[in-house]
């Protein structure tokens, strides 16, 4: 990874264009100036990531630097480590595999819009339209987010939201529904049992692809979160093994073999004493 230093007084090259994450040091510049500088840079760099450095934690200073459009701050006294686990989280995220979206729909029709719509904005999709066989297309396509219609033959939406959350490793995973559900108390108690949002058919394809990423974002970084270790980011202890105990009950059913290799690192607290843990 390359990168350049720049003073806020230097001209921009002519290849900075291209860059695709620019660091501000707003400790170095007056706070008047933040705005209309960090606009001006987001205007150039209309496809990079600008991140914030030095920023204080009140509103004022995160509301100036988030309104000229920079995509995220860090605190001032960050320390340089935590900068670049930053960085390398957004260039995971830019390399990271396609969002999965199952559409549970039992119209053909419907179902193979919707996912038409999602493939137009990348975003591969399966497609259930018999809401009994959810839990096994579940299981097969570990999708990012369920898009499910409200009423279906043999059951509700709701009813089958329930059985999900019912599963633990599909507890966190958003539930959004897609219906022509007008009453609001209704989609109400459907969000209460099991949903995250409610959108109404005849939808619209840029609002229904906007609430799809942003709520995969969010599923993506809890998860990240909450599974994997912050210093080496592979898998934490209890997630690892979850992961071994749903290998071997994939070889147990359906046969072929599993290898695991664990290894033991010489001298490695040293690495979590220069590193953290």
């Amino acid at each position: 990874m390359a990168a350049e230093f720049i003073d806020w007084q230097q001209p921009l090259p002519d290849h900075a264009g291209a860059a695709p994450l620019l660091l501000l040091d707003m400790g170095s510049l007056p706070e008047a100036e933040w705005h209309d500088r960090i606009q001006a840079l987001r205007q150039r760099f209309a496809m990079g990531q600008l991140i914030c450095l030095g920023v204080r934690s009140d509103f004022e200073q995160l509301q100036q630097a988030l309104r000229g459009g920079c995509d995220s701050c860090l605190m001032a006294g960050t320390p340089a480590h935590a900068i670049v686990e930053h960085i390398m989280e957004l260039n995971e995220r830019q390399e990271q595999e396609a969002y999965r979206v199952l559409i549970v729909e039992d119209s053909k029709t419907a179902s193979h819009l919707i996912r038409r719509t999602l493939a137009e904005n990348h975003i591969v999709s399966e497609i259930v339209n018999d809401p009994r066989q959810t839990l096994n297309m579940l299981k097969q396509f570990n999708p990012d987010l369920i898009l499910m219609d409200m009423y279906m033959p043999n059951c509700t939406g709701v009813e089958v939201a329930r059985i999900i959350r019912q599963h633990d490793e599909f507890l966190s995973t958003p539930i959004v529904y897609l219906s022509g559900e007008t009453n609001v108390a209704l989609q109400v108690d459907a969000m209460r049992l099991g949903g995250d949002h409610f959108l109404t058919k005849p939808f619209n394809p840029v609002f229904l692809n906007a609430i799809v990423k942003s709520k995969i974002e969010r599923y993506r970084t809890l998860r990240r979160t909450m599974y994997h270790d912050s210093l080496t980011g592979l898998l934490n202890h209890s997630s690892g093994k979850h992961m071994l105990d749903m290998l071997l009950s994939g070889v147990a059913h359906e046969g072929g073999f599993l290898s695991v290799v664990m290894m033991d690192i010489d001298h490695f607290k040293q690495v979590n004493d220069t590193y953290g843990h």
